[in-house]
């Protein structure tokens, strides 16, 4: 079965992973100095990080689902008009006619 434009577009946007399955907060304290380490400020921006990291994947989520309802819409939408040049064609009536597109 061919990929769909939302499997498409989930697997290149979305990441599969947690913040904290990529980045540890043991490891993510490890890029501030020494005496800064135990600080319950770098816990605080770690989960600060990890808020922003799934509001981002849920708001890209959500255009992912506009995006593909917008081209299942624009889909339908063409068959409509091809159906309807077809009808026109015919004089109207419901014979198929041969259109090369």
């Amino acid at each position: 079965m061919a990929p769909t434009e939302e499997s498409i577009l989930r697997s290149f946007l979305l990441q599969k992973a947690s913040l904290r399955d990529v980045l540890t907060l043991a490891e993510f304290s490890t890029y501030f100095p020494p005496s800064k380490r135990s600080s319950p400020l770098v816990r605080h921006l770690y989960r600060d990080i990890q808020s922003q990291r799934h509001a981002i994947c849920d708001f890209i989520l959500k255009q992912i689902n506009v995006e593909c309802r917008f081209g299942e819409n624009l889909v339908a939408r063409k068959r409509a008009e091809r159906g309807h040049s077809k009808t026109a064609l015919t004089g109207g009536t419901e014979e198929e006619a041969d259109i090369n597109v």
